[in-house]
């Protein structure tokens, strides 16, 4: 049986699991866009294990909802410090 490929050269299910893939994984260059960290510190995060990753092939993914939930995290933490006090904000 042989099954006839789309013009792109793929078939549909191949596409499909495809964009589910996107949707969780993401490449540490993606990472580091929706952060505004660096590349050098996503791969820092990914070594101590702040967020979820898989190497593959040569290329280190990145769980895009193990990062969100990380921004969210530090964000939180953050959030409790405040501004700093310095003599001109004194009252």
């Amino acid at each position: 049986m042989n099954k006839s490929f789309p013009k792109d050269g793929f078939p549909w299910e191949y596409n499909s699991i495809r964009s589910v893939m996107n949707e969780y994984w993401i490449t540490t260059t993606e990472a580091a866009q929706i952060s505004g960290y660096h590349r050098d510190h996503i791969r820092r995060l990914i070594r101590i294990e702040e967020i979820d990753a898989r190497k593959w092939g040569r290329d280190w993914m990145v769980s895009r909802e193990s990062l969100l939930a990380y921004l969210e995290k530090i964000g939180e933490r953050c959030a409790r410090r405040g501004p700093k006090k310095t003599e001109n904000n004194l009252p």
